[in-house]
């Protein structure tokens, strides 16, 4: 099934999704949002699914959220809805695997982030650049902090670093990088498949009540982002950039 951005596949034991907006370097739009939650949906309506693959056509992973031009419906569907994303494919039942090529920024990196395992190509570079334009990362945060410790998801949001696949790898962002990453992603389906779906189930709701995402934190994350994107120093440098073509 192919929608505007989201191309779903089912395979054998695994569900496919493919970000395919190459226009937009498959921005997180409310619209692709609620593709992919409608895909979730079924990968976890399907008892035989076993892993959720989420990859990108193109030579872009995600160039984060589509930020211009929001109303307050749309505002609420890529925050709220954004937030419920990452906790879904980070606490849900399914296992979810990414597999990145080329670049991905901001909230492109927050969704590989909140994947089970990630997956990622020699070229592949990561970079958290919400500060360039005044934005901040706080929704996807916690999914970031989780792989590389509070202190470096700081830094890394500070300063906006752009890390390569090797370095990634390094502080965990990555948790594999290969020369095929397909081999590498088949690699990973078959030792998931060893187990059965409710144990990875069960093991995953371990991990997240472990490690919580707090839903007050959502919701203040919600504000901040709204208060950012309201604020007119910020619209002016977002306009700019996207007069300029960088945004």
């Amino acid at each position: 099934m192919t929608s505007d951005g989201l191309r779903v596949v089912p395979k054998p034991g695994h569900l496919v999704l493919e970000l395919n907006d190459v226009e937009s370097r498959n921005a997180l739009t409310p619209a692709l949002i609620a593709q992919l939650h409608a895909a979730l949906d079924q990968a976890e309506a399907d008892p035989g699914c076993r892993a959720v693959v989420l990859l990108s056509d193109g030579p872009v992973f995600s160039a984060g959220a589509h930020i211009t031009e929001l109303g307050e419906a749309e505002f609420k569907g890529l925050t709220t809805g954004l937030w419920h994303l990452l906790t879904r494919m980070s606490s849900g039942p399914v296992p979810t695997v990414a597999v990145m090529q080329g670049w991905a920024s901001g909230g492109g990196v927050g969704l590989a982030a909140a994947c089970d395992v990630v997956i990622a190509s020699p070229e592949v570079t990561l970079q958290l650049t919400e500060v360039f334009f005044g934005m901040l990362p706080t929704i996807i945060m916690p999914w970031i902090a989780r792989r590389v410790g509070e202190h470096r998801s700081l830094r890394l949001a500070m300063l906006a670093d752009q890390l390569t696949a090797a370095e990634s790898e390094r502080i965990g962002l990555v948790d594999i990088v290969s020369d095929d990453p397909r081999a590498a992603m088949r690699k990973v389906l078959l030792s998931l498949r060893r187990s059965d779906r409710d144990t990875l189930a069960d093991l995953k709701q371990a991990h997240q009540a472990l490690f919580p995402a707090d839903n007050q934190y959502g919701l203040m994350a919600e504000r901040v982002f709204g208060a950012r994107l309201n604020d007119p120093k910020v619209s002016q440098r977002i306009k700019a950039l996207v007069t300029e073509g960088l945004l």
